[in-house]
């Protein structure tokens, strides 16, 4: 049975680069040069001075294919042969005979470019997605304490990147220079209205001193809508609401938003598709003894109002709840009183589960030691979540109801610390084999995993990979088919951002925890990177295979196109995590349409 539909004739890839331009001039052709990302999520980065990665070839039409309410990116490179003035990118409507999808529903960024932490190493690699390409330069100059440094690693920092003006970006893209090349990205939101069929629009790219040029877009939308994944998307977000009570040591260094920024940050982990972060807050006691929730609540409508799940909570702070040392029995008795207050708060909101996280990272006695607090905690009808680097299989897996397991590659790719920043980015072979998605398929990891399932409980991975890696298909792979491969529930890496990332708020040195933030703070929105960008591929992934397996499901039980599911379920059986992403979103969209015929 032939899996090619008419609607999907033009989708064989999410992104193509096609014929050139035949109707562009000498002139036109001499001013500068248009490459086009296949596939758009890759592992190789652009570095400012370097000739581009070999997934980018010359082209003139840029594809999508989306489903409804769905955003799909996509990516192209202006190479200037002499400098360009006044640059601009429009997007038309896009026209099919179903209706029109309007110019507003694709949003349009530039890539600026970034000096930044690599690996201990620092180089610069387009990273961050901004609408004004003025707002982020990189200057010659020494970060803070770099010329005295002892260290060889610390004395290579000799750029840094800064902001031009307060950080906060425009609206929509603004007109820019380009000295010799600039990387625009482009994400449709097909709205939830669209037919499904093909439409078609195009791209004009207009110079003050050069010829206009058209590229071709096309969006192919599928005949049938997403169902949500089968697994959970969260990541850690250490951030504290403004009104709080947050007492540390370091206090000052952490970061406390105002409501508006929080709300921002929020609604950008929503359209992302990480609909359950971690929160660092939880009720206060009261004088009398009881629990005062009036902070969390502002937390939890803050969330409501970002559109993000009604599911479990994850607590990493349960007011006085003792979780994560030795407990004696009248503590005990306390934790289970304040457990079931906090319960029946949460069951009243529509949470109903609870997750109350146990100490970070600890292993051995230290992860014993904390039995009974996690047992009281069970008895007040609370559950526990902890990061663990894997020995919870044999010392508490009874009683960790959702371990959050150390993802081996972190290991791998902290082994690779000192590798320069260049080898890193031009992806060598050393790399590839670090970020082996087949990683957690091993024996060990196979049993850890089981157990955890046996005994009913969730499992989760962690740094899978630390979120300022320059790693998108990485990011992607591991939040999408490697999840489903290795059996896990969900993910939640560190961080959103980084716990002593504060907002930016001024012109100047942009000071950065770069390997550990999905994003950087500005002074209202966060501005996004390649690898946030590849969380949401990798979250629509999962979204496609639910939606998939539903079909198979369908299709079984009023027994129709027997071949098409024998044949589909050995497909399935076969991917392995390393396979083509493009490739495999591809053959689930196809295979899912003729199911639902």
């Amino acid at each position: 049975m032939s899996l090619r539909l008419d609607w999907l004739k033009y989708a064989v890839w999410t992104l193509i680069a096609v014929t050139p331009n035949a109707q562009a001039t000498a002139g036109e052709q001499t001013d500068y040069e248009v490459f086009i990302a296949r596939p758009t999520i890759s592992n190789y980065s652009i570095q400012p001075g370097k000739p581009l990665p070999s997934n980018w070839q010359s082209g003139t039409t840029v594809r999508w294919t989306a489903c409804r309410n769905e955003r799909e990116p996509a990516s192209f490179v202006i190479q200037a042969r002499q400098p360009l003035r006044g640059v601009d990118v429009r997007i038309s409507e896009l026209r099919g005979e179903q209706g029109i999808v309007p110019a507003e529903a694709v949003d349009i960024r530039a890539v600026a470019p970034c000096f930044r932490r690599i690996t201990d190493w620092p180089a610069s690699v387009n990273w961050l997605l901004v609408h004004d390409p003025n707002l982020i330069k990189i200057v010659d100059e020494p970060e803070p304490g770099a010329l005295d440094a002892e260290s060889a690693v610390a004395r290579a920092y000799v750029k840094t990147t800064v902001f031009t003006r307060a950080p906060m970006d425009a609206e929509t893209l603004q007109s820019a220079d380009i000295e010799d090349r600039r990387q625009f990205w482009l994400t449709v939101h097909v709205p939830q209205s669209a037919p499904s069929g093909v439409y078609r629009g195009s791209l004009t790219i207009e110079c003050q001193n050069a010829a206009a040029r058209k590229l071709a877009i096309e969006l192919t939308v599928p005949p049938f809508d997403l169902l949500p994944p089968e697994f959970e998307y969260s990541v850690y977000y250490p951030t504290w609401l403004e009104g709080g009570d947050l007492k540390a040591d370091n206090a000052s260094n952490y970061p406390v938003l105002a409501d508006a920024q929080y709300l921002a940050e929020l609604r950008n982990m929503a359209e992302h598709g990480c609909l359950n972060p971690n929160i660092y807050e939880g009720p206060k006691l009261a004088s009398d003894g009881t629990l005062d929730f009036t902070h969390l609540e502002r937390i939890l409508a803050l969330r409501r109002q970002a559109g993000l799940a009604s599911g479990p909570l994850y607590l990493n702070g349960a007011g006085p709840v003792v979780s994560s040392t030795k407990i004696d029995p009248q503590q005990a008795q306390a934790n289970v009183r304040w457990v079931r207050e906090i319960i029946e708060w949460a069951k009243q909101r529509g949470h109903s589960e609870v997750y109350i996280m146990g100490q970070d990272e600890a292993t051995g006695a230290q992860l014993t030691a904390q039995r009974e607090a996690w047992q009281s905690i069970h008895e007040g009808g609370g559950k526990v979540f902890a990061a663990n680097y894997g020995d919870f299989a044999s010392l508490v897996a009874d009683l960790l109801d959702l371990p959050v397991l150390l993802h081996p590659i972190h290991s791998k790719l902290d082994k690779l610390s000192l590798l320069p920043a260049e080898q890193f980015l031009s992806f060598t072979a050393e790399v590839s084999q670090a970020v082996s998605p087949n990683a957690l398929l091993t024996p060990e990891h196979r049993k850890t995993i089981r157990t955890v399932h046996k005994n009913g409980f969730k499992i989760f991975t962690y740094m899978d990979a630390l979120s300022g890696y320059t790693l998108p298909d990485t990011h992607r792979r591991l939040r999408g088919l490697a999840l489903w491969k290795a059996d896990l529930n969900g993910t939640m890496t560190w961080a959103y951002t980084h716990i002593t990332q504060r907002p930016h708020t001024q012109a100047g040195r942009v000071d950065w925890s770069s390997i550990f933030c999905f994003v950087l703070r500005g002074n209202e929105q966060p501005f996004d990177t390649l690898a946030w960008e590849a969380y949401r591929e990798g979250y629509d992934d999962a979204r496609y295979l639910a939606t998939l397996r539903d079909a198979l499901t369908k299709a079984k039980s009023v027994e129709r196109h027997r071949q098409l599911l024998f044949d589909t379920h050995l497909w399935l059986e076969g991917i392995t995590p390393d396979a083509d992403l493009d490739q495999w979103r591809e053959g689930m969209i196809a295979r899912t349409a003729q199911l639902l015929e």
